[in-house]
């Protein structure tokens, strides 16, 4: 995903049994830095800051219920990306949901979500010369000045190439610069 989206997170819990009433459940979504809660259903969820507490009504056998998070993706160069190797990189949402009940298979009462981060850098480039007009044997500057306009992304190791026009021979260049021929 990339900044600006929106999109729900759909967490449905489902008792497994064929038995037995699920009684004071609750559902517990913490959203992970560069995700913005825009709203949350039932409307008998609560929300403090990242955390989103859900309960819910009593769950029938074999029966579900249903939550629903909308979230924008606002990731800044600072948001904490997962460092599980199952998500590395991305946006790892945990959703938890517990009841009054002994549940047999605690292993099914967490759920994670690994949504795939689409940083972009937005650079621009503005390239001007010391002068409008030049003579033959004058020297002439080029400066060249790279932007990253992008509020979330650090532009990582930012290429610039540069065709000197012909007639033109290059004397020189700032440090880190490689020429060939009338290439910087």
């Amino acid at each position: 995903v990339k900044n600006g989206v929106i999109y729900d997170y759909t967490i449905v819990v489902t008792t497994n049994s064929t038995s037995t009433v699920a009684t004071q459940v609750v559902v517990t979504d913490t959203l992970p830095a560069g995700l913005n809660l825009l709203g949350v259903t039932p409307a008998s969820c609560q929300v403090n800051g990242q955390e989103i507490v859900c309960p819910l009504p009593d769950i029938a056998e074999s029966g579900t219920a249903t939550v629903i998070v909308s979230v924008e993706v606002d990731i800044q160069p600072t948001t904490p990306l997962s460092t599980d190797s199952d998500c590395l990189g991305n946006l790892k949402n945990t959703a938890i949901v517990s009841a009054a009940e002994d549940d047999p298979f605690l292993g099914d009462n967490e759920d994670d979500e690994c949504v795939e981060v689409e940083l972009e850098a937005d650079l621009e480039l503005i390239k001007t010369a010391s002068t409008a007009t030049v003579s033959n044997g004058d020297p002439l500057d080029y400066s060249i000045v790279v932007t990253n306009l992008s509020t979330n992304t650090v532009a990582t190791n930012p290429v610039v190439e540069d065709v000197i026009p012909d007639g033109l021979l290059i004397v020189g260049t700032t440090s880190g610069c490689t020429t060939d021929m009338q290439n910087v």
